[in-house]
Parts: structure tokens; C-alpha cells; sequence
């Protein structure tokens, strides 16, 4: 009770410097309303979440909001899923729960569903589930997307359960991705409902996809100094400390100095096993990583925001920084930001941001004073929805795919919601600058990534090591397409398949992309 009362006070949020900047004014993005039948449900619902430690507060409804009850619900709208199910333990059902900042805005309600021959992959808003069909219980595969450190747990409690088995992601999640996940799940059982999947799109896919013969010529550019490096990130374990390590790779786990194994699954591990092992195909040593746990409740990552901001950023060397999974908690990142500019021009780092964080960088109102993000085809959807505080409430007709990209990314930098660079990642991977796009990559095609969790860690991985090793953005970022797309094919991979089952491939992919002597300019 004492952390969903720390974490809800985090999520009322902060501004980089007290009264001033876009975050001043943006702070309403972190409330959501529950609207009730009548008052006396909503003094319940005040009751039920004022003892389980959510900071609510009763108001009174703007004139869209009227249904006859004259109180609606102030919530934390990033805690919207365990809002929901304290609600729910208690008999309570609220009309409506939509974000303060848009009263127009309702979550997404547009799947995308696609059959991988017996495989079944449903997307809802920016996270991925992918069945089995034809294995006893239709068992769950693959869990992909997202950004909010719940994800990869859920992800590990989920995978290898049938589905009729398994737990509701809603019963675990604590996060607006988790309450994606859950639609996500509920679509794909009300479609393995029906008589057949007839109305559903399917992807033609060959086993064993496009051999690494086939791979268009491309070399790896180092056109600078190495760089130091540090990846910032959770693991999906709330005992997991915090901890800043040197990490090594063997097999299927992480290594630490002192002996201590993480799995590499999805998420930040999948990220820095990537880094890892492209660091030393190129030769240059490995990032430092700062991780904690996390598994949805925002306590670790919170920990990890003040000792980032407070102690490690002034003395870190200058380099670069990626973020990963991390609760969008606000305050943090402000305090990181205010802490980055506080340093001299000559000490900023490069700082790139993926999942959680790339949600919190644009929803600060500094995204910016990032050099790169990372999303994919729907998350740039999100970017370029000015009004939306999470992809769950990404308005529909901005959810275009792969073929709105250019239009889509114009759209977010002139918001001032993106980052000066994006790598975005789809069934082609677009590198954009300014809002413009200056290159694509969409050679060997390998349907079957697009199901795989931990795919888009993987491409991010890579940027940073390539970055850590002197490559100019822009040859980081196609090196990094490149790459991730060439251990995909040689990997030979199905619906099924992990991340893991690329990392033996990606050595020999950087070590053939390297040119044949030295850096090259």
C-alpha cells in the first residue's frame, strides 16, 4: 500500500524546473477521469482506491463527462489496470475512464490480427501476442511490444501457458501496457472462439526465411573515437538490486563480475546481450549497465532515477546513454534531464530511448533533447499524436502502418515529440532526421520477426554498440537495420522462436560488414 502511494505521488508529477518548460503545462497528461452511474458509486470507488494507497480525488465532471452523476474521479492514469481491478474486487464498474488532457480520447480499440500458417499474432495498440493454434491448449508463444516494465514479467508468467490456462495479464499488470496486453489476449480468445479464422489476414512466411548468401553488400562505418557507454534498464524482478556492472555473455545469461546470471528473454537483457556481443565482434569494450527491478510497480526504476540524477551523471564520462524499459514516472525523468543539462557542453552524452522511457521523453515535453528514438510503426503513431499520453490511447485513424511513416514522422517532429533522430522498425525500417527521411531498409524481409519479443531490443543493442564504437548516427542506424534483418535471416526462425535463438548469428554478420582494414571514413 505505502509503494502504490509512492508511486502515485510520483506519477502527479514534475517539471524539469519548477513553473517553467513544456513539462509545466503537461502534467495533466498523467490524470485520467472514472466516471460512475451515480454518486454513490463514486464515494465507493473514492473509498475502495483511497485505502489501497491510489491518489484520487473526488471533482466535479466538465459538461462531456455528464451522465447524470454530478462526481467523477481524478486517477493516476498510468495505474489505470490495477485501478481497474481493485475496482473490480470491489463490484465496481465505472462508465468511463479517459484522460484528462483530451476528454475525446477513448482507448484503442483497433486489433491488428495476422495468421503465421497455424500461428495466430493479435496486436493491440503497442503490444503483441502470438498462439499456437495448432498445439494442445493453444499455447502462447511469443509476447512482443510495449514499453513498461510489467511487460517482460507478464511475458515470462505467460509464454508456454495455453491460453485457456493461463492467467489474465490484467490479474498481474500494473501499467497501461499490461491493460493493452490484456485486450490483446481477450481478442485473441474471442477469435479462437469463432468457427474459423477465415476473416483474418494472412502472411505467407517460408520456414527457414532468406539465407545470408542473399544479403545486400553493406559495411560498417567507424568514422570517430570509441565512446563510453552506460544502458539503463529494469529486469522483470522486484528483489533484483540496483546495480551498475560490467556484464558478459554466455549462452543463454548474463554474467556479471561476480558471477551473478540473468536469463536474457526480452527487454533490457535481450538489449544488452545484443550490445554485448556486437561490442565484441567490432572490437570495443563493453557498455556498463545500470539496472534494477521492476516489474510494473515503478519503485525500482524510481530508485534508479535518483541515483542516475544524483550520483552517477556527474561524474559519468562522456559518451552516450540508453534508455530502456523503465516506468514513465515524470518527476524521474525530469530530474535526469535537469541533471544532464546541468552539465558542461563538452560532457553531454548521446541519449537514445526505447520503450517505457521514449513514452516518458515525449510526454515530458523535452523529447527533443534526445538524439534517437527507437519505436516502431505504432509507437511513431504515438509520437505523432500530440494529444495521446500513452499508446493505448493512440488515436485511430493515425494508425496507419508502415506506409504513413514519412507523414507520420513530419507530424511528431513538428509537435516537437521526437527525438532529432528515429530509427523506426517495421516491415521496412525507415532512419529519420529532422522529420525528413533520409534512408530505408527493407532487405532480407523476415516476416516472422515481426511476432518475436525482443526483436526491437535487439535493433536498439545494436545502435548502441555501433554508436559505442564511433559510427556516426546515421551509418548506426542502417548498420544497425542491416544487421538485426541479416541475423534474422540466417537465424532461420519461426513464430515461436526467442531472441536468444538470433545472438549466435549476429558476430558473424558484424564481423562481414566490417570493412577489410581499420576505420573507414
Amino acid at each position: 500500500m505505502n509503494l502504490w502511494k509512492k508511486v502515485g505521488a510520483a506519477l502527479r508529477g514534475g517539471s524539469r524546473a519548477a513553473g517553467t518548460g513544456p513539462a509545466a503545462d503537461r502534467g495533466l497528461e498523467e490524470k485520467g477521469l472514472l466516471v460512475f452511474h451515480n454518486t454513490a458509486e463514486v464515494i465507493q470507488a473514492e473509498h475502495v482506491l483511497t485505502r489501497a494507497g491510489f491518489g484520487v480525488r473526488v471533482m466535479g465532471p466538465p459538461p462531456d463527462l455528464r451522465s447524470g452523476c454530478d462526481m467523477v474521479l481524478e486517477f493516476p492514469l498510468l495505474l489505470a489496470l490495477p485501478v481497474r481491478v481493485a475496482l473490480e474486487a470491489a463490484h465496481l464498474e465505472p462508465l468511463q475512464a479517459v484522460p484528462v488532457r483530451d476528454l475525446l480520447l477513448e482507448p484503442v480499440s483497433l486489433f491488428q490480427a495476422v495468421r503465421y500458417g497455424h500461428y495466430l499474432m493479435v496486436r493491440a495498440a503497442n503490444v503483441k501476442m502470438t498462439v499456437d493454434t495448432a498445439s494442445p491448449g493453444r499455447r502462447i508463444v511469443n509476447v512482443s511490444g510495449g514499453g513498461c516494465p510489467d511487460v517482460p514479467y507478464l511475458a515470462s508468467l505467460l509464454v508456454g501457458r495455453g491460453l485457456e490456462e493461463a492467467d489474465e495479464p490484467r490479474l498481474h499488470g500494473r501499467t497501461l501496457c499490461s491493460y493493452s496486453l490484456q485486450k490483446a489476449f481477450e481478442e485473441t480468445r474471442r477469435l479462437l472462439a469463432s468457427p474459423s479464422l477465415d476473416g483474418v489476414a494472412s502472411c505467407e512466411w517460408e520456414q527457414g526465411g532468406q539465407a545470408a548468401a542473399h544479403l545486400p553488400p553493406f559495411s560498417v562505418k567507424r568514422a570517430g573515437p570509441e565512446r563510453a557507454w552506460l544502458i539503463c534498464g529494469t529486469v522483470p524482478d522486484e528483489e533484483f538490486p540496483l546495480r551498475l556492472d560490467r556484464w558478459g555473455l554466455e549462452g543463454q545469461s548474463l554474467v556479471s563480475v561476480d558471477g551473478m546470471r540473468l536469463p536474457v528473454r526480452r527487454g533490457t537483457t535481450a538489449l544488452l546481450a545484443a550490445a554485448l556481443t556486437a561490442c565484441a565482434a567490432l572490437g570495443v569494450p563493453a557498455p556498463e549497465a545500470l539496472l534494477v527491478g521492476d516489474a510494473g510497480s515503478g519503485g525500482g526504476s524510481a530508485r534508479l532515477y535518483r541515483h542516475l540524477a544524483g550520483k552517477l551523471l556527474p561524474v559519468l564520462p562522456r559518451g552516450g546513454i540508453t534508455f530502456h524499459y523503465m516506468f514513465p514516472d515524470l518527476d524521474g525523468h525530469n530530474r535526469v534531464l535537469m541533471a544532464l543539462d546541468a552539465l558542461p557542453a563538452e560532457r553531454r552524452p548521446l541519449l537514445v530511448a526505447d520503450a517505457g522511457y521514449m513514452y516518458v521523453a515525449k510526454m515530458s515535453g523535452y523529447a527533443s533533447s534526445y538524439d534517437l528514438f527507437t519505436p516502431d510503426a505504432g509507437e511513431l503513431a504515438f509520437l505523432a499524436d500530440e494529444k495521446a499520453p500513452h499508446p493505448f490511447y493512440t488515436r485511430g485513424f493515425l494508425l496507419a502502418g508502415d506506409n504513413n511513416v514519412p507523414e507520420l514522422a513530419a507530424r511528431a517532429a513538428a509537435a516537437g515529440n521526437s527525438a532529432r533522430h528515429l530509427l523506426i522498425k517495421g516491415a521496412a525500417d525507415f532512419i529519420i532526421r529532422d522529420g525528413e527521411v533520409l534512408a530505408s531498409v527493407d532487405a532480407p524481409l523476415v516476416p516472422v520477426l515481426e511476432p518475436m519479443g525482443g526483436t526491437g531490443d535487439v535493433v536498439t543493442g545494436l545502435v548502441t554498440a555501433l554508436l559505442a564504437a564511433g559510427c556516426d548516427m546515421i551509418s548506426a542506424c542502417l548498420a544497425a537495420a542491416h544487421i538485426a534483418r541479416a541475423a534474422g535471416a540466417a537465424a532461420r526462425p519461426d513464430p515461436s522462436s526467442s531472441v536468444v535463438d538470433l545472438l549466435p548469428f549476429l558476430p558473424g554478420v558484424v564481423r562481414a560488414m566490417l570493412p577489410a582494414q581499420g576505420t573507414d571514413t
